[in-house]
């Protein structure tokens, strides 16, 4: 039982989007963003419903979840797992990602910095307009569905391949190590 808990821990921490940390600072500290084109990401994520996109992201990504918890939790464990068990873990996560993403000023603001980082105030007025457009706003309807229906199967990949990935980090930092030792300046 005390596998149970630490594995569903730990799974529920790796499964958390990396959004749902607190927001870093998205520019450095020596980029200057034009303040024009902060108040043009402010019109764009306006016009692409960007609160009703993060609700929405959130519940696909939420509606997600337990089957891959389930999963993971079982192949970690070797045990079945209760669904009652995997439907708490779930809400936990569910409601932790809700307060993080729904309606946060802070991501909201980070967000607009960063296209104001990638994109000019004309551009991104330009896009604004974009996304007047009935297959833009489809578009933000239907997007947030479509990378919640890729989440299983990247996990899936990304498990496949995990003892791969592991195995060649390894060989990287003995290599790292071994090339270290081998340098008299190190």
């Amino acid at each position: 039982m005390r596998h149970l808990i630490f594995f569903a821990g730990l799974t529920a921490m790796t499964m958390q989007p990396a959004a749902a940390t607190s927001p870093a600072p998205v520019a450095s500290a020596s980029a200057k963003i034009d303040p024009a084109a902060l108040a043009a990401a402010d019109r764009l994520l306006t016009a692409m419903d960007y609160d009703g996109m993060m609700k929405h992201a959130c519940d696909a990504m939420v509606a997600k979840m337990a089957p891959m918890l389930k999963s993971s939790l079982e192949q970690k464990t070797g045990q079945r797992v209760d669904d009652a068990l995997v439907d708490r873990i779930t809400g936990v996560e569910a409601q932790f990602l809700r307060q993080m993403l729904v309606n946060s000023p802070d991501i909201r603001r980070a967000s607009a910095v960063i296209y104001a980082t990638h994109f000019s105030a004309a551009e991104l007025d330009h896009l604004a307009l974009l996304y007047r457009d009935p297959v833009m706003r489809k578009w933000s309807r239907v997007g947030p569905d479509a990378a919640a229906e890729l989440l299983p199967l990247i996990q899936g990949l990304a498990e496949s391949h995990r003892q791969e990935l592991e195995e060649k980090v390894k060989a990287a930092v003995l290599e790292y190590y071994s090339q270290k030792a081998a340098r008299p300046d190190s």
